[in-house]
């Protein structure tokens, strides 16, 4: 089918990334080993709390954090904790462009086979599986993408959203859908949206989340469900925004 570009998408940030059998014996100081490795590409690094459910490890007192390592740009990182590998992009810059699907594969398989061939170099056995992450997060800006919060159903027209109620407008929400990816076995397609207000500019945004999980028992290929998870997304988003803002606030075309 033909898919869009956009000149200036909503989107700040791209993840992918493996949730996997947590890896007996493998400590915090390992990953402080495996960041040699990467440092050059990925100099800065922080500390977060876990990704899902904290995991802690029979050789050490306390679960350890999630480790992050950051490039120099700050726009790529690599999160790693030891039931869980995720590449992420994220938007920096007013005019720093987020990656094809690509360069963003590519991205994340190099890290991850770098991550793979240090367990191995290290005496683990390779990670298990459990479930593939997908996700893109988008920010629609008050006052270009939108004036009050009711204007939702006229960016995402798919969404028969509730304007008023018993008279009075909407001033916030928070909408979570779950489905069947159309091949179910692959997993589920995840929409979120909510508003929040940016820390940093006092800016209120709508935050919509379009992302995919699942792992397909059928077929152990990792790249082949990212592709097939890609299309679905990229689907998806065009026919849920399929408004006049993605034709000119965010300059959508179309290409075959």
């Amino acid at each position: 089918m033909n898919t869009a570009k956009y000149s200036k998408p909503p989107v700040i940030e791209v993840v992918m990334g493996v949730e996997f059998l947590p890896i007996y014996g493998l400590r915090s100081e390992h990953i402080g080993l495996f960041w040699e490795k990467i440092i050059d590409k990925y100099p800065k690094s922080e500390q977060a709390t876990n990704y899902g459910k904290p995991i802690q490890s029979n050789s050490e007192i306390y679960p350890a954090p999630r480790f992050w390592f950051i490039t120099e740009s700050l726009n790529k990182l690599v999160q790693i904790q030891n039931n869980c590998f995720l590449c992420n992009w994220r938007k920096v810059e007013g005019e720093d462009q987020y990656p094809e699907y690509s360069e963003m594969n590519r991205l994340f398989n190099n890290n991850y086979s770098s991550f793979l061939e240090f367990l191995k170099e290290k005496g683990f056995n390779e990670p298990a599986p459990l479930k593939y992450e997908f996700n893109y997060v988008n920010h629609l800006k008050e006052n270009f993408d939108f004036r009050e919060a009711k204007e939702l159903s006229d960016i995402i027209k798919r969404l028969d959203f509730p304007e008023t109620l018993s008279g009075q407008e909407v001033k916030d929400f928070n909408l979570n859908y779950i489905y069947d990816l159309p091949d179910a076995k692959k997993g589920i397609f995840k929409l979120n949206l909510f508003t929040t207000t940016l820390k940093n500019t006092k800016q209120k945004i709508i935050v919509f989340e379009n992302g995919a999980s699942g792992f397909d028992s059928s077929n152990h290929n990792m790249n082949d469900w990212f592709d097939y998870v890609h299309e679905q997304l990229t689907q998806n988003f065009e026919k849920l925004t399929d408004s006049d803002t993605t034709k000119t606030n965010w300059e959508k075309k179309e290409v075959s």
